[in-house]
């Protein structure tokens, strides 16, 4: 009976242990958290039409919101018909945020933040920011840094995530790239094209 009650204390022991190995040696999913956008809404009520059909118009931005660590632009096309100039169409940086927020995501381990663009890493970065308390919960934003490169034929948005920590109401830019696009808009809808980092 006793030599019994040894070897079943034997298994149960082997089985826990080779249960505990498949554990820790099992693969590690990484969730893909979203990024958030700081914009409730759009900053103007001017329709967008489709700037596609607009011919001979040149790129204009006006600067919608300016403080500490917000630069945000809007962008316009603008038309010329006889001798004067109109609005032909606009892009708000709304449906800028939006359609960057819908493709991408971020991953935090320790102090390592990892971007992620239609769900392939991108580009990994260092927080260097260590008096704020960690991370917030929901730590990555978009929506206060939105600019444009109108130096081509086609104008490139230029937008740089902000980190959110759990002390203080502002986002903090020191250690995060800048995304750059070709922003296109086609039946109202925002096209974000040839993503880069800057």
């Amino acid at each position: 009976m006793k030599r019994m009650k040894i070897n079943f204390l034997r298994m149960l022991a082997a089985a826990l242990i080779c249960g505990m190995t498949m554990l820790s040696c099992s693969t590690k999913s990484t969730e893909v958290r979203n990024i958030r956008g700081t914009l409730d809404g759009p900053t103007t009520d001017m329709p967008m039409p489709d700037l596609s059909e607009v011919q001979g118009g040149q790129w204009l931005t006006a600067i919608v919101m300016r403080g500490t660590g917000v630069n945000v632009e809007q962008l316009y096309q603008i038309g010329f018909r006889d001798d004067s100039a109109y609005v032909a169409g606009t892009i708000d940086p709304y449906d800028v945020q939006q359609a960057f927020c819908q493709r991408s995501g971020y991953t935090i381990e320790g102090e390592q933040i990892t971007l992620y663009l239609d769900r392939e890493p991108v580009a990994t970065v260092t927080n260097t920011v260590t008096d704020m308390g960690g991370f917030d919960d929901d730590a990555i934003w978009v929506g206060e840094q939105i600019s444009y490169d109108l130096s081509g034929e086609q104008p490139r948005v230029r937008i740089t995530p902000g980190v959110k920590f759990v002390v203080g109401l502002m986002l903090h830019y020191d250690d995060m790239p800048t995304f750059t696009a070709s922003i296109t808009m086609s039946d109202g809808t925002i096209n974000l094209s040839d993503i880069k980092i800057e």
